[in-house]
């Protein structure tokens, strides 16, 4: 029983510890540069395996802005284009005043969180477009 409580004692601060303590500054990241359609072909073809080359990292994406938007919280979104018609890269921005034109080709900073329908990135910064 005190091994159990040792346990979930351990777990329990050290899971508090990483969600307290503040994140890598997406400014300062290194990034890794990728085209938008790479990136979604990757996680179209074996999710598992992509995953585990762009889960939790911080990607600089290069694409077409096929649509922009803003979420329920009033940040600005951004899709992309994948090679798929049905999946793309779907980006939160940070900043509410950062916006991108339809139709442009940019580059967005961000930290991969996983693919929905999209590839997804958040705490996102646009780099150029």
């Amino acid at each position: 029983m005190l091994a159990v409580v040792l346990v979930v004692t351990i777990v329990g601060g050290s899971v508090m510890y990483h969600i307290a303590s503040p994140g890598v500054n997406i400014e300062e990241a290194d990034a890794l540069p990728i085209k938008a359609e790479t990136l979604a072909a990757a996680f179209n073809q074996n999710e598992s395996t992509a995953s585990g080359s762009y889960m939790n990292k911080a990607l600089a994406v290069t694409g077409m802005v096929e649509k922009v938007g803003t979420n329920q919280d009033g940040f600005p979104t951004v899709l992309m284009s994948g090679t798929d018609p049905l999946s793309g890269v779907f980006f939160t921005l940070r900043d509410k005043g950062q916006t991108v034109p339809q139709g442009a080709i940019a580059t967005i900073k961000g930290f991969c969180t996983g693919k929905t329908t999209d590839v997804v990135l958040n705490q996102c910064i646009v780099v150029r477009n």
